[in-house]
């Protein structure tokens, strides 16, 4: 078979000509693989910060039939292993311990069952390498070999030693002297923790007898640092959990480590308790807590018992019902998220990172059949390798099937306010792939500038709260003797001038440190008009009214400091906006947010047009105030009345529609108990860029242009052809060919043409494939 590409036509070769001369060449590469594409993403990180943000999704949804996870640890093998609960109601449905990649999370097969096995609760690796699964609905305990999943029977027969409704399992100090770690079960109907030989699975007695300390249905147990053992009590027949600690090698009851309702502690449920990082500051690891019935975990202080915060708020990046806990080899975290009430159900695992670390997404635009690597290495901007972030340097494998890969790189923590600054993650040496967009831009996030200004309404005094990124208290100020009942605040890319409208009506303007500036009366509004929030684009000022349902402008108010003026326009919410609490604009669209049954965020033009709107979860359920940055990126914070939060949503400015949780938030200072309103002041220098916003390329960077690598044939819902493909590397030496030039083979009875393909600005080389 012959194949041929005609000559160019007159006006291309005219163009060509002109070009100095300069001459197309076609590359033929029949017979070749085409090359799958590699590119990175941009990341942002907020210098050292270390409350949590949702990173992925690392195990998908249903991802290999995940329904009902329970527990989850990691291998010998360095792969996750999670259990499957049964279905009581279905004999059919048994359980059952899925594998999957530990580096992608990409499900690798179901790795252990037994026809006879009809509950997996927990999943546990024991000294001899083996799996270990107690099965909750059977009373008994399976054994899998820990390298094949061959089942190798009941390790410890139903019911031995009272055993009723395990759930999670654990090894732990030798008791029978034989020199090897025994088992020990929570037995939730006994209301015990019991003890078995770890070589043979023989009863060795009640290790915490019925009731001891008043241990009631336990859940989850584990070997704190000190020896003891910690188990969750009080499961699901009152939702009223408590920690309880007995003394390691005796079982003795010592105390009550975490009071049922410390930090709002409702259910630690299975393999939801585990020993973590050091958080409260004293040295020792912390005990962090699966808060089932509240969508969250909660950390604990180690030694002590006492409550140190939410170490992932409720319903952060869609958590729900969450179980076990685990922390990854790049010490992210790891927490199964489950969604029982769907029908069908379906498991997740989410992977949560502290926000003081970037995260790079690289990705292949398409599957590969054969294993792809690339090189990847850090590189210095604005931001200085080891005193702005730490260099990060490997090789990235991508198995096959395998799509995406992360590579985080950790911030420095220092204590200057400075702008924010950047430097690149630059990938090289593909094997099996060609490199598409070769350079993502790490942004670095200064914490130590106010970020957040939020108005505070209070028998005790009104003031305005400033906030660093981080959350912290950076000041706070008493409002003017008028300005008695804020109900919003807002600020500009300025970031001079912060305006607070009162319920008054009357807007009061004040510089950054709390001095007044003026203030001036907001006409047109009707006597009855209940103010709940303002916005500013620099120029012009809007504001709501709950009352009425409608946003006025005030045209070129934003410089005014005193006298009235009445509004040059307004326009009527929708009707599902009913019931506003603030307003943001970044001077194209109007973001209003709306207090009701169901929380949501409505967007507007600024002529009022209804663009959209989307439901906020977790986040608690009473929004006062909205705010976006004004220099730029993709994030929406709001402030919540009821939990004392700033919540932050990732990509939110262009959302309209569907529903979003918040990637990370953080409390309110002590005395900011009843905030009316949030704005976000810039930092100095450059637009910062939300947690996970994309930044833009400058002109010359690879991805400000076409992407010519192509990833293979097309997609195509009909079968795939027998018919090869061939490709052509078409380039022009030297600079450019004007863009406006096309490259078009014309039909012959031996090959399908292409599209036509373009030289783009910049481009000196391109390539095409053909089907023959």
């Amino acid at each position: 078979m012959r194949h041929s590409f005609p000559p160019l036509n007159r006006t291309i070769a005219r163009r060509a000509r002109a070009a100095r001369g300069r001459r197309l060449s076609v590359e033929r590469l029949e017979g070749r693989e085409l090359l799958t594409a590699v590119s990175v993403s941009d990341a942002s990180a907020m210098e050292g910060n270390r409350a949590m943000k949702l990173i992925d999704t690392f195990v998908a949804p249903f991802s290999g039939g995940l329904q009902n996870a329970r527990g989850m640890d990691y291998g010998p093998d360095g792969n996750l292993y999670v259990s499957v609960e049964g279905d009581g109601t279905d004999p059919t449905v048994l359980g059952r311990v899925n594998r999957y990649d530990g580096v992608t999370g990409a499900f690798l097969g179901v790795f252990a069952s037994d026809p006879t096995m009809s509950g997996a609760k927990d999943v546990e690796f024991g000294p001899d390498g083996n799996l270990y699964v107690p099965n909750n609905l059977g009373n008994n305990v399976y054994r899998f070999d820990g390298t094949t999943g061959a089942s190798m029977g009941v390790f410890i027969p139903s019911g031995s030693g009272g055993l009723n409704v395990p759930r999670s399992l654990i090894f732990g100090p030798d008791g029978n002297g034989d020199g090897y770690k025994d088992v020990y079960i929570t037995s939730g109907a006994t209301d015990s923790v019991l003890r078995y030989d770890g070589l043979t699975g023989a009863f060795l007695g009640a290790f915490v007898p019925p009731g001891g300390g008043g241990l009631n249905d336990p859940t989850a147990l584990v070997f704190g640092p000190d020896g003891d053992l910690y188990v969750g009590s009080g499961a699901h027949s009152d939702y009223y959990n408590s920690i309880l600690r007995y003394d390691g090698k005796t079982g003795a009851f010592k105390q009550v480590f975490v009071p049922a309702g410390s930090g709002g502690l409702t259910l630690a449920p299975t393999a939801g308790v585990i020993f973590g990082p050091d958080v409260s500051g004293d040295g020792a690891l912390d005990l962090y807590v699966s808060n089932g019935a509240v969508n969250e975990v909660l950390i604990y202080n180690g030694v002590n018992g006492s409550y140190v915060e939410k170490f992932i708020p409720p319903g952060m990046g869609g958590l729900h019902d969450p179980k076990a806990l685990l922390f990854d080899r790049d010490s992210n975290f790891l927490v199964v998220s489950n969604h029982e009430e769907t029908n069908p159900r379906y498991s997740s695992i989410l992977r949560f990172g502290p926000s003081s670390q970037g995260a790079f997404t690289v990705r292949l635009d398409a599957a590969s059949s054969s294993p792809v690597t690339v090189e990847y290495a850090t590189a210095s901007g604005t931001a200085l390798a080891d005193s702005d972030f730490t260099a990060a340097s490997s090789t990235l494998t991508f198995a096959p099937g395998v799509t995406t890969r992360t590579v985080f790189v950790r911030t420095v923590n220092d204590s200057q306010a400075e702008a924010n600054e950047t430097f690149t993650l630059n990938l090289s040496n593909p094997f099996g792939a060609s490199i598409a967009d070769g350079q993502g831009v790490g942004t670095v996030r200064d914490d130590d500038a106010t970020t957040f200004y939020v108005v505070n309404d209070a028998s005790g005094g009104d003031r305005t709260y400033e906030y660093g990124t981080l959350g912290s208290d950076v000041e706070h100020y008493t409002l003017n003797t008028g300005n008695t009942a804020p109900r919003g605040a807002a600020s500009t890319a300025a970031g001079t001038t912060v305006w607070v409208v009162d319920a008054n009506k009357k807007v009061y303007v004040y510089n950054t440190s709390g001095g007044l500036l003026g203030s001036w009366t907001a006409g047109t509004l009707a006597s009855n008009a209940t103010i709940e929030g303002i916005a500013t684009n620099g120029t012009d000022v809007w504001i709501v009214d709950g009352k009425q349902d409608k946003v006025f402008r005030y045209a070129g108010a934003a410089t005014r400091t005193s006298g009235s003026q009445n509004a040059a326009g307004s326009f009527r919410l929708n009707s599902g906006n009913a019931d506003p609490k603030d307003l943001v604009t970044d001077g194209a669209s109007i973001w209003v947010v709306n207090d009701s049954t169901t929380d949501k965020v409505f967007k507007y033009s600024l002529t009022g047009s209804l663009l959209g709107s989307w439901t906020m979860t977790g986040a608690g359920s009473s929004p006062t105030g909205i705010t976006l940055d004004p220099t730029g990126g993709g994030a929406l914070w709001t402030v919540d009345a009821g939990t004392d939060h700033v919540y932050q949503f990732d990509n939110a400015r262009g959302l309209t529609s569907g529903s979003l949780s918040p990637s990370m938030s953080f409390a309110l200072a002590a005395g900011n108990t009843n905030p009316q309103g949030i704005a976000d002041p810039p930092a100095p220098g450059p637009p910062r860029m939300a947690a996970s916003a994309g930044i833009s390329h400058p002109p010359g960077h690879p991805a400000a242009h076409h992407r010519w690598a192509i990833p293979g044939p097309p997609a195509s819902t009909s079968p795939p052809s027998s018919r090869p493909w061939i490709a052509a590397s078409i380039s022009t030496p030297g600079p450019q060919i004007p863009p406006l030039i096309a490259l078009m083979p014309s039909t012959g009875p031996d090959f399908t043409p292409p599209a036509p393909e373009r030289f783009h600005a910049g481009t000196k080389r391109a390539r095409i494939a053909i089907r023959i």
